[in-house]
């Protein structure tokens, strides 16, 4: 049978399992709030570099931040504008809709594949130039503050202004679509 200098082997066993698992958990916790920090600030540093024009460098660093995480909302609204940028509306246009996919309430997402046939970057086509100005007004009508799903950079443009811009190309493609109906019909 144990004596009393064998229970407390055992619990100092027990004891020191415990301590060592602990740290343990701690380190692969510190590590992982680390990998956060680290994708947030390059994101905020992506975020700057588009703002400054220097283009290249964004798309750099923005595809090395999609390969770690190519669902992030942030990253892949960012790409499309820097692709947008850089002339590259196919390229954009796929950033912009997998965002969409990832986060459909994405309203800078909606907001800027809109602009793309709008603007001429992609061959025009009304019915996806509607839908998406339709999806920006209605979600923001619902939540006039939205950050459109974005959760580290602020959305690039304000939701009240993007609203109103998304009101009038919206009026003004419903228009569009209204006329060209008519004269089919004549």
């Amino acid at each position: 049978m144990g004596n009393k200098g064998d229970v407390s082997v055992e619990n100092s066993d027990q004891l020191a399992s415990t301590v060592d698992d602990k740290p343990a958990a701690s380190l692969e916790q510190e590590t992982e709030n680390e990998k956060a920090a680290s994708f947030t600030q390059q994101l905020h540093t992506a975020h700057q570099l588009l703002n400054q024009n220097a283009f290249d460098e964004a798309a750099s660093l923005l595809k090395t931040l999609l390969t770690q995480q190519p669902w992030s909302v942030d990253a892949l609204v960012l790409a499309g504008l820097v692709a947008r940028w850089q002339q590259q509306p196919r390229i954009a246009r796929e950033h912009f809709k997998r965002a969409i996919y990832v986060m459909p309430e994405c309203w800078p997402a909606h907001f800027y594949l809109a602009e793309l046939y709008r603007q001429g970057e992609l061959t025009d086509e009304p019915l996806q130039r509607q839908r998406r100005y339709a999806g920006v007004v209605r979600l923001l009508s619902a939540d006039p503050t939205s950050n459109g799903g974005l959760g580290t950079i602020a959305p690039p443009l304000p939701p009240g202004d993007a609203r109103f811009l998304a009101e009038r190309h919206l009026k003004a493609v419903n228009t569009t679509l209204a006329t060209s109906s008519d004269s089919q019909g004549v």
